[in-house]
This record gives C-alpha cells, sequence and structure tokens, in this order.
C-alpha cells in the first residue's frame, strides 16, 4: 500500500456533499452571526441560547424559531439553558448573569447576584427547587428557591469552573481547571473536593452514578468508573474541547470540535466522530431517542439537526501517534501499523497493542510482509528499510543504496520499495539493489505482482510498469497530469489507481487501456484505494476523512464519514480498517454495509488536468454508445454555470475553450436529453 506523503497545504480539497451511511438527514436552520452555545428540549419546544443575550425557541419536529423576551442587555453572552419542573428555567451567562423563566421560557427575567463573574454552567434538581451554577473564580452559587434567590458555596479554589451536574441521589458535581472534581449534597453549603489522577481542564461533564462519568477535555473525552480517581481516554483527536456531552438511552453526543464534528457514541465506550455539515466549531448538544436525531449549535449562528443511523464504524486505535501512514493485516490477525516519529504499533486478533522498538525515529512510509508474515519490512523516508523476523521483536537497519527516501513498499514473490524516481527490490528484505528508474516523476506507491513483474505512480499523472525485475520500465498512457497516490492490481491485470481532485482510473488489462472511474468524492484527493479484483470490490480513503467502498462493479458506492485524515486503506472477506491523523485506526464490519445494486453513472475523463487554454472531455466506450447528444456543463466551485457545450451524437470526445474563464476548480457534468445525469468530475485551471 501506498502512503501519504504529499504536503496537505499544497492539495486543494473542495467540499462536497455526500450521502453517509451514519448520518442519514441534516436539517439547516442559520441565525446570522450569532454563537449559539447551547441547545435544550422543554416539550414541546427545542431551545437554543448564546450572545446577544439571544434565547429562542421552536417545535422540535417543525423548526421555526421565535426569540424570546430577556431583560438584559445585548453584551451578554448566554453559556448554558436548564429546565426544572413546572414549567421554571435557568439560563446563566457572562457578568454574573442568571435568568429565570417561570412560564415555560416564553419570557426571562434577570435575578440579583452581586456576582460579575462569568458563569458557565448550571443544573436543576428533579423537584426544581434546588439549583446550582459554576464559573469563573472558583465561584458556585446555589438556590433553595427554584432559582428565585441564590447564595455562594465554598468550592475551595478559585478555579474556574466550567460544567455542573446532578447525581441520581441528588447531590451536585462540578468540574472544571485542572482536573478539579467536586460534588455538593443536599443541604450543604460546602463542596467536597475529589482527589484524581488527571490535571486536565474538564470543560463538560455528565455522570450516571456517582462512580459513573464523562467528561470533556481538549482534544477529546476521558471516562472513568471510580468517581474520578482514575480516567481512560475514550475520543481522542478532536480539534478543540468538548464542551457538551449529552445522553439520551444508550447513545451519547459530544459537542466541540472546531472544525464541524461531533462525538457519537451508542454504548459508552466507543465514539465516532460525525461531520455536521459545517466546518465551524461546534458548541452544543442534545441527543432524542425519541426521533433518533441529534441538535448541534455552534459558531456563525449553526443549529443542525442530524437523523443519526445505527453505529457502523469503531476505532479501535490505542496510541496518540502524530500520523499512521500504512497498516497491514496479517493472516493471523495481527494488525500492524506504522507513521510518523519511528511508529511500529500493532494489535494482536485478541486486542492487545503493542509498541515496537526499531531504533528509528524517521517518517515510516509503508509496511509489508511475505506470504506466511514471518518478515516483516518498513520502508523510511530516510532511505531505510527496517526488517524482522521474529515477530517485530527486534529489527535490522538496512540502508539502501544512494539511500533515497521511499515512499511505499510492497511484497508479491519479492519485496518492491519505491522513492523519487527509484526503485528497488529484494527477494527476503536482508539485502536490496535498485531496480531501474522512472524519471519526471516521484513516486508515491510502489505496487509488486510478482518477482518480476511491478506497477509504480506517482506525480504528473505517469503509471509504470516492470515485467522483467526492473531492468526496463514501460510508461503506460493515462492521459491524466493530476498526481496518482496509490493503486491496487494482480497478476490478472486488474487494478484501480487513485488520486488527487477523486482521480479514478480502471484497467482490466494491466495498463493497457484505462476507463475512468466515477468515485463519490469527486473533489477530494485520494489517499488509498485497497481491491479485490476476483468479487469487484474495493475500499477507498480520502483526505476529508471518507471511507468509500462498494460490493461489486454495479455497485453503488457507500460513504462513511471518519472525520479524521486518512492515509491507507485494507479490505478484508468481513471488514474495512483505515488509518491516519493522530494514530487513528477506524473499523468499519461489512455485515453491517447495506449496499444497493444499480447502475453506477459513468466518469468524464478531463485532460489535461490541471489546464490552461482549453480541456477535451472523454466518455468512456459504454456511454460513447449511448451518447444521443449529451450536454456538458461547467460550474464554478460557487455553484455558478459558466459554461455549456453539446456532445455530437455518437462521439467520446468533446474539446473546448477554457481560458477566458479565472483560475480555480470546476465542476464539468454531462446530462443525457432527459436531464438524467450521466457523469461529472473536476478540472483545475492554472495559468
Amino acid at each position: 500500500m501506498k502512503t501519504l506523503i504529499v504536503t496537505i497545504a499544497n492539495i486543494l480539497a473542495v467540499a462536497s456533499a455526500l450521502s453517509q451511511q451514519y448520518v442519514s438527514r441534516i436539517d439547516n436552520y442559520s441565525f446570522g452571526g450569532y454563537t449559539i452555545t447551547d441547545v435544550e428540549y422543554n416539550a414541546p419546544y427545542l431551545f437554543i441560547c448564546g450572545d446577544q443575550a439571544t434565547i429562542m425557541y421552536s417545535e422540535l419536529t417543525n423548526p421555526d424559531f421565535k426569540k424570546a423576551f430577556t431583560d438584559v442587555g445585548d453584551s451578554v453572552l448566554l453559556n448554558d439553558i436548564e429546565f426544572g419542573p413546572a414549567s421554571m428555567g435557568l439560563c446563566v451567562g457572562s457578568d454574573g448573569t442568571i435568568l429565570r423563566s417561570s412560564n415555560g421560557g416564553q419570557t426571562w427575567a434577570g435575578i440579583s447576584t452581586g456576582t460579575f463573574e462569568h458563569f458557565y454552567g448550571v443544573a436543576i434538581s428533579p423537584s426544581g427547587n434546588d439549583a446550582i451554577c459554576v464559573g469563573t473564580g472558583g465561584i458556585a452559587m446555589k438556590s433553595g428557591d427554584g432559582g428565585a434567590t441564590w447564595q455562594t458555596t465554598n468550592t475551595g479554589t478559585k478555579l474556574t469552573l466550567y460544567d455542573v451536574t446532578i447525581l441520581p441521589g441528588g447531590a451536585f458535581l462540578a468540574v472544571g481547571e485542572g482536573g478539579y472534581i467536586a460534588t455538593l449534597a443536599s443541604g450543604s453549603s460546602t463542596w467536597q473536593v475529589r482527589s484524581g489522577s488527571s490535571s486536565r481542564t474538564f470543560y463538560s461533564c455528565l455522570f450516571t452514578s456517582a462512580q459513573n462519568g464523562w467528561v470533556g477535555i481538549n482534544g477529546g473525552i476521558l471516562r472513568t468508573e471510580d468517581g474520578g480517581v482514575t480516567w481512560t481516554q475514550q475520543l481522542s483527536g478532536v480539534y478543540g474541547s468538548i464542551m457538551n456531552i449529552d445522553r439520551d438511552a444508550n447513545t451519547l453526543v459530544a459537542a466541540g470540535s472546531a472544525y464541524g464534528t461531533i462525538g457519537v457514541s451508542q454504548d459508552g465506550s466507543t465514539w465516532q466522530q460525525v461531520y455536521v455539515g459545517d466546518t465551524v466549531a461546534t458548541k452544543g448538544v442534545l441527543y432524542s431517542s425519541v426521533i433518533s436525531a441529534a441538535v448541534v449549535t455552534g459558531e456563525d449562528g449553526m443549529v443542525r439537526v442530524l437523523e443519526l443511523g445505527p453505529a457502523l464504524i469503531s476505532e479501535i486505535g490505542a496510541y496518540n501517534a502524530p500520523f499512521y501512514f500504512d497498516h497491514l493485516k496479517l493472516g493471523d490477525g495481527t494488525l500492524w501499523c506504522v507513521g510518523s516519529n519511528g511508529a511500529v504499533h500493532s494489535r494482536s486478533s485478541a486486542g492487545e497493542w503493542i509498541k515496537h522498538t526499531t531504533g528509528s525515529t524517521a517518517l515510516l512510509t509503508g509496511i509489508a510482509s511475505n506470504i506466511d508474515g514471518s518478515i516483516l519490512c518498513v520502508s523510511g523516508a530516510d532511505g531505510v528499510v527496517l526488517r524482522s523476523s521474529d515477530g517485530g521483536s527486534t529489527w535490522n537497519s538496512i540502508s539502501l543504496p544512494n539511500q533515497t527516501p521511499l515512499s511505499s513498499i510492497s511484497f508479491n514473490g519479492s519485496f518492491w520499495a519505491a522513492g523519487r524516481e527509484k526503485v528497488y527490490v529484494s527477494s527476503d528484505g536482508s539485502s536490496w539493489s535498485q531496480a531501474g528508474s522512472v524519471t519526471g516523476t516521484r513516486l508515491l506507491d510502489v505496487e509488486a505482482v510478482s518477482s518480476n513483474e511491478a506497477y509504480v505512480c506517482g506525480t504528473g499523472g505517469i503509471i509504470s510498469r516492470t515485467t522483467d525485475g526492473g531492468s526496463t520500465w514501460t510508461l503506460l498512457t493515462t492521459n491524466v497530469t493530476s498526481t496518482f497516490m496509490d493503486g491496487d492490481i494482480d497478476a490478472s491485470g486488474i487494478g484501480l489507481f487513485v488520486g488527487q481532485f477523486g482521480l479514478g482510473l480502471l484497467t482490466t488489462d494491466g495498463g493497457s487501456t484505462f476507463l475512468p472511474l466515477t468515485i463519490p468524492e469527486s473533489s477530494i484527493m485520494i489517499t488509498a484505494v485497497d481491491a479485490d479484483a476476483s468479487t469487484g470490490r474495493a475500499a477507498i480513503t480520502t483526505i476529508s476523512g471518507k471511507i468509500i467502498y462498494r460490493a461489486s462493479p454495479t455497485s453503488q458506492w457507500a460513504v462513511f464519514d471518519g472525520a479524521t485524515q486518512f492515509s491507507d486503506v485494507a479490505l478484508t472477506a468481513d471488514e474495512i480498517t483505515a488509518v491516519g491523523e493522530g494514530g487513528t485506526v477506524i473499523r468499519v464490519p461489512l455485515s453491517a454495509v447495506s449496499v444497493e445494486e444499480a447502475p453506477l453513472q459513468h466518469a468524464l475523463l478531463i485532460t489535461p488536468n490541471p489546464a490552461n487554454e482549453s480541456i477535451e472531455v472523454i466518455l468512456d466506450e459504454a456511454e460513447k454508445a449511448r451518447n444521443d447528444g449529451y450536454q456538458l456543463v461547467v460550474t464554478s466551485i460557487e455553484g455558478k454555470v459558466v459554461k455549456k457545450n453539446r456532445f455530437e451524437p455518437g462521439r467520446s470526445r468533446l474539446t473546448f475553450d477554457v481560458s477566458r474563464l479565472p483560475i480555480g476548480v470546476y465542476s464539468i457534468s454531462a446530462f443525457d436529453k432527459e436531464g438524467i445525469p450521466i457523469g461529472s468530475g473536476l478540472v483545475t485551471l492554472s495559468r
């Protein structure tokens, strides 16, 4: 398998709307530049709050938000809203603000608190009599009369307290900076601070008992089963701090990502990051089992209603490695992952992870094994191959001729490695010789077919093949100039090659001819592919965090959102695994995947790409025969139609001028006379 070593900052990724397996529907409601910090349900209304002292409400099933009256100034940022029985509600915010409603949230009145500390969290007892709000300076104020009057309590700290919840027994539990966690018994005014093992700042909390709970931290979620004495990190790799956690039935949701995702767990142990349809920071979240939906709020007035399906994706990574670049699953079930900073990690079939010591701190770009798994070889960006013949207990470091930085390694009959313009081969991984070179490209992947046959691909749209052990290489005609990131091909000559801008090419004759492949993620860089030539199954990953799968050549693609940057994918008989940023290892069991069988649209081959003055659009042979005068539509990234053209009936090629279009990325789509889409692709104009 190839690995991703192209600088991400140099890749132009264009967002596209995709049908995802996990999120079945997203409804969008926007409120200008407001930051919507929290969301709460008080039947029959959904309430949201945020900056400019904003409180709005709407029916949950038919959102039409109305603004509730508040008697505080627009400078107030409201941070948390909660409801108790008998139509009583409380909302807290900056500058010592506490708002109280006695009519179910229609109107809100300010309560005098005597402080200008900022309140971040509020909780109400089931009876509605007792309430606690917490905030900066270690403040925790208590009410015993349903929020009408408030008194300070002794928290024993000046650290900021970010959240408070009520435990099943009636006590309150508060969390905050420095791993602060304390409880306040009913009738008491002094908090009992718990001694824990974490010094992380706790931004949010949810406890199902005095012992069992979750807290949100910067970068993820911690769980305790002993009241906070010890913590286990469950969700990692989140960009931002988890500011809100909610639970209904067995489903937990968590918000706080800076890049438009929420965490979802259906068992309280394994979490999935789910994209909410926007890239702004998420702030508030609640989940309703009645409608199987999560309501998410955030910056720029974002409110999203997400209908969630059954969880299909689970994360099984154990280490927060900076980046996994490649992985391999052996016949005995052992999973091997390699990546940055010399990371070599393995996971047994029983689920136990091991960190292996190799002596390398280099970026490790690939891993391969011989047929029985007795020899492992790892390629490095330092031009070194690491070899183990004892299951990873010990490793030998082997410098290759010229010490060329390596991008990929593969095995089939022999070990093959590639990097820059050079290719290397070894019978058993212990000694290596150069197996020719492919000039004019940076090789990013090598695919071994046998001891004598291999394919390489890389920049400039280059795919090259050798059948004589690397003595000579034949440049194959692809008609594209975009970068190929990965390929997978076997001895039958059936293979897939993928790359930038949704690039996908299929060959069934060893590369003599290539056909464009329609892939849903057509605007994003595809980083890896793994395919089964005998069945036509294929799995693909993208830089935008998508795992894409088809069960046969005639089935539709299923798209799963892993919400991280993926660099490699592997397909077995029963599951897909993908690895990438933050030491992430994602597993998708194929037994849970439902793929509808239907004819696929055919892709458009666009050349050159990038283009300058003119482009040629090419239909595959199947669409050439059906072409009844297909219309071609060119659309800008903003969705504006900028050019139209039409194929002559029965023709497969159309060339037209684009010299007057501004530089940028454009979508090109073909439609038949009934307006049914035939295929699409992206082209980059650069001058």
